[in-house]
């Protein structure tokens, strides 16, 4: 069928003019409603007709080859077409006359000039028409600069075109004013004022094409929908809701018509109307005309359609294919294609001698996930026409992956995976697809009958990088769905064992990958030192996802080394210390500490540090006292200082502290006993009720962190004395004011601090 694009940003009618000359001889010619002048009686024989034009009460069709036929009333000469008339490219129909455009640009006008109205006396100057409308005693044209003129009767200013009107996309002539869609898509009115059909509705914009009825009109927009104002007997001014789709739009008396891209048409208004009432069945519609209460609708002569054009994966339907006329004996063979598969039609399908159709099969193919769109093609002779869009829906389905993410180039496996509530009765074969050529997959898994699940394995090559890859599934050639996987790059880290290496030793490298490789993977390291030696490449191998190498440190040396891993382009390091030759001679801290304190220390070498410093490794003996687990000496330094602290204890402890460089070590011992309270302190200790005192807290040691202590106290209550306060961080004490009442006598109080299993009391005298 001839369809038009929704999109459509010219009139339909000017496109057609150049388009329906390359459909002959292929189309023929339908109309109905009113026929009281035999306005509706096709002459028999026509055929090879581009364009039909529908006057109050004839017909107009416009030949492949240029000639006019018309046919009804002729009380007005508006069927004598003038002989001889040739290379008519356009034809339009009023009232009582008959308008066609001639391949030279100029036009012919032919039956009634409206009572001396002039409206088929041609102006003479009139050349370059490409568009042309006849009204009720008035015409219009669009030139090829794309501005109108117009001639006729002009009782109500109809043919006085505004002279701010611009260049114009469309044209219409009604009964007594005029329509015209200006190039910005804007409906511009001018002639007679009459049920409303002056009052474009505001905001109307992007309008393609205008029609004009009686005394109501329509404009088709270029999103497909139709908007109707004016006269509103038998509701022609309301189009029917939902109407959309729609390639061009015609008017009567009382009714209007739409033609979808469907090439089916829809008609609304006035019930007892001849126009409304549309041929049930009409299908393959390219173009339609209506003035009065007749139409006329072009249709392709050799059709094929589809009885459902929404289908499930599965189904069944029934195909039509149409001719013109009766097959002849023999009968005439149709062959069928579809254009994505995704329908199952015969090759062909023969039409039985003197018949004008014939029905085939079409079998939606088992298709999984969302669906798709198909249509069907039929080829007779030299004709060719298709089906609309059929939509066929797939079956639900899971298509998706074992996993969201794999290491290239490793053991790492996954599938692709397929999986349908309930299994088919026939294999069904699902097309697989990569974006990324370092995640493979076979390029189809088929999903056995009678069975509902199927994977396909998935293969993968060493990345240099991270990759985001999608899959997609497809079903028939379909997209059924897509799926998401991380592709990652082998990576990993090089670590040393131990961390710290003596001068002259030798100890243990290693590289660790975040996969099992498939093939041996090659690694090549470095020495930021190089007293310190490696291999110069270790290889990991298949399978496995580790390597171990030595590492060598050179006598007499010492300091930090920084090793390298460059594992599939990317570089890993580690930094580790070596241990030069350095004596430790002692270690010093304080005889006596306190639980939770800060505990200073100091290691003594017996000479100067060598080039890089020294790495004086520091061991404690109990929890009760923690060391750093390292002291550098700085370099030509025979000592350094450093920093322990001390834990929380019950009762006194006795740690002792290790310092240690190669074979060489020291040692010394600290006392560590528990932090208690030590004092409590109030000042003054006898006060006047109403007045207040401080009271202050000791405790035996500075402390590495605030501690809370428990206030109490017995005696009337007279004392605000919080329940407890906080000894900060590095004091051993706190001093808070405490407030007081009056006292009618004199009151003795017994104030208590504890913590950590210690406390203090003090009395207190208040008077009145």
């Amino acid at each position: 069928m001839a369809r038009f694009p929704h999109s459509l940003s010219i009139p339909v009618l000017a496109l057609a003019a150049a388009l329906f000359p390359a459909l002959a001889p292929a189309q023929y010619v339908v109309a109905w409603g009113n026929n009281t002048n035999g306005q509706c009686n096709i002459p028999v024989g026509l055929a090879d007709v581009v364009q039909v034009a529908a006057g109050d009460s004839h017909s107009v069709a416009l030949k492949a080859d240029g000639t006019v036929v018309c046919w009804g009333d002729n009380k007005f000469n508006q069927l004598d077409v003038p002989p001889g008339l040739k290379d008519v490219v356009k034809i339009s129909a009023g009232n009582r006359f008959t308008l066609a455009l001639k391949k030279d640009k100029t036009v012919v006008g032919w039956g009634t000039n409206g009572n001396g109205l002039g409206n088929i006396t041609i102006p003479a100057t009139l050349t370059n028409v490409k568009e042309l409308a006849a009204g009720g005693f008035h015409s219009l044209v669009i030139r090829t600069n794309d501005r109108v003129t117009a001639w006729g009767s002009n009782y109500w200013n109809q043919s006085k075109v505004p002279t701010d009107l611009g260049t114009v996309l469309s044209i219409a002539a009604g009964e007594e004013y005029s329509l015209a869609v200006k190039s910005d898509g804007t409906v511009r009115h001018w002639g007679y004022y009459g049920g409303g059909v002056q009052n474009v509705p505001l905001g109307l914009t992007n309008a393609v094409q205008v029609a004009a009825g009686y005394e109501h009109a329509l404009a088709l927009k270029s999103d497909g929908t139709v908007v109707a104002w004016g006269d509103n007997w038998g509701t022609t001014r309301v189009p029917p809701a939902g109407l959309s789709n729609v390639v061009q739009v015609t008017d009567g008396t009382s009714a209007s018509l739409a033609l979808k891209a469907d090439g089916t048409v829809t008609s609304w208004g006035f019930s007892l109307s001849g126009l409304v009432q549309v041929p049930a069945g009409l299908k393959g519609v390219t173009q339609i005309s209506s003035r009065a209460d007749h139409g006329l609708a072009l249709i392709r002569a050799f059709q094929v359609f589809i009885d459902d054009e929404d289908i499930l994966s599965g189904d069944a339907a029934t195909g039509t294919v149409t001719i013109p006329n009766a097959a002849p004996a023999g009968g005439t063979v149709v062959s069928l294609t579809t254009a994505n598969g995704l329908l199952q039609v015969p090759a062909t399908v023969t039409i039985p001698a003197g018949a004008k159709s014939a029905t085939f099969p079409v079998y939606a193919k088992a298709l999984l996930g969302p669906g798709g769109t198909d249509r069907i093609f039929g080829t007779a002779g030299t004709e060719t026409d298709d089906t609309n869009e059929v939509k066929v829906t797939g079956h639900p389905a899971t298509l998706g992956l074992s996993r969201n993410e794999i290491t290239g180039g490793t053991l790492d496996e996954g599938s692709a995976i397929v999986s349908v509530p309930a299994p088919f009765a026939e294999d069904i074969v699902i097309g697989l697809q990569s974006s990324d050529p370092g995640l493979t997959l076979p390029a189809t898994v088929v999903l056995p009958a009678g069975q509902t699940i199927a994977r396909a394995p998935l293969g993968h090559e060493f990345v240099t990088a991270d990759r985001n890859v999608t899959v997609t599934f497809r079903s028939l050639g379909t997209v059924a769905s897509t799926a998401p996987i991380l592709l990652r790059a082998v990576r990993g880290s090089i670590q040393m064992t131990p961390l710290g290496l003596a001068s002259g030793g030798t100890g243990t490298g290693s590289v660790g990958l975040n996969g099992r490789v498939i093939v041996p993977l090659q690694i090549a390291l470095s020495s930021s030192s190089p007293s310190v030696t490696l291999p110069a490449s270790v290889t990991v191998a298949a399978g496995s996802n580790r390597v171990n190498f030595p590492v060598t440190a050179a006598a007499g040396f010492s300091g930090s080394v920084t090793l390298g891993a460059t594992i599939n382009g990317y570089l890993s390091t580690t930094t580790f210390y070596v241990d030069g030759v350095p004596t430790v001679t002692g270690v010093e801290v304080p005889v006596l500490a306190h639980g939770w304190t800060e505990v200073p220390g100091r290691v003594t070498l017996a000479g100067p540090a060598p080039a890089g410093g020294a790495r004086v490794k520091l061991f404690s003996s109990d929890y009760a006292l923690k060391v750093p687990a390292y002291v550098w000496v700085p370099e030509g330094a025979t000592f350094a200082d450093f920093t322990a602290n001390t834990d929380n204890v019950v009762g006194t402890v006795n740690p002792i502290i290790t310092a240690e460089i190669g074979t060489s070590s020291a040692t010394d011992t600290i006392e560590v006993q528990p932090a208690a309270v030590e004092d409590l302190v109030l000042t003054p200790t006898s006060v006047k009720g109403g007045t207040s005192f401080d009271l202050t807290v000791k405790l035996n040691a500075k402390l590495n962190r605030n501690v809370v202590v428990t206030l109490s106290y017995a005696g009337a209550r007279d004392l605000h004395i919080p329940g407890g306060t906080t000894v900060l961080k590095g004091t051993d004490f706190r001093t808070i004011p405490i407030r007081t009442d009056r006292v009618r006598k004199n009151q003795y109080y017994v104030v208590t601090v504890s913590w950590n299993g210690t406390s203090v009391e003090k009395t207190f005298n208040m008077t009145p």
